[in-house]
């Protein structure tokens, strides 16, 4: 459910000069997910401009990034923690 958002949201805003993926997930189960289950991502431009920063020499960067999945009553019933390895494509 939650796995390529961060992912191709970065990917999105830092463009095609960077290397993009999936290094890990942590998973908290917190109550049972009942109904309908939703997850919204965000990230602002400060984190992106960060992570830009950050990789600008080349070096790669690893990030945590957490979304919590609500049921329908607006409750947590999960806390995913993705990590992004994001680094800038040499030339």
């Amino acid at each position: 459910m939650t796995d390529p958002f961060f992912m191709i949201m970065f990917s999105e805003n830092l463009g095609s000069g960077y290397v993009i993926w999936d290094r890990a997930a942590k998973i908290e189960f917190l109550k049972p997910g009942k109904g309908k289950l939703v997850a919204e991502f965000e990230i602002t431009q400060v984190q992106i401009d960060e992570i830009a920063n950050q990789s600008a020499s080349g070096e790669k960067v690893l990030k945590d990034f957490t979304v919590d999945v609500k049921d329908s009553a607006d409750d947590i019933v999960a806390r995913i923690t993705k990590t992004l390895y994001v680094r800038k494509k040499r030339t």
